[in-house]
């Protein structure tokens, strides 16, 4: 039957993008993670160096007050 062997054939096609789309997510994704990575990176770096700078605020203002 040559409708339902075009019906079949549009089906594979389907399942077959659906397969490049997952294909195409996926290597995105992996893309993205050392974009993501460096982010995390840089905020846990401004973290540790705010952490710092408080720390030493504080000493430096103790260390204003002892006469």
């Amino acid at each position: 039957d040559i409708t339902g062997d075009a019906q079949v054939e549009g089906r594979q096609a389907d399942i077959y993008q659906i397969d490049m789309d997952h294909v195409a997510k996926v290597l995105s994704m992996e893309e993205d993670e050392p974009e993501i990575q460096e982010a995390v990176e840089v905020v846990t770096t401004a973290k540790l160096i705010t952490e710092f700078i408080t720390a030493v605020s504080e000493t430096v203002s103790a260390a204003a007050v002892v006469p």
